[in-house]
């Protein structure tokens, strides 16, 4: 979870610091994606089969 969040934070940068509008938004774009999978998925990064969700 952690390291998602560093990943995050790190296209979040790259995206500030990017030369093109089209580089920017492609950063985001992915942080955005990751950010979704964090929510969806939680912490552990894959969801768990229903079977074992209570």
């Amino acid at each position: 979870m952690d390291r998602m969040r560093q990943q995050i934070e790190r296209l979040e940068a790259r995206a500030r610091e990017a030369r093109t509008l089209a580089e920017a938004q492609a950063l985001s774009a992915e942080a955005d994606r990751l950010r979704g999978n964090l929510r969806q998925w939680g912490p552990g990064g894959w969801p768990l089969p229903p079977i074992f969700r209570n």
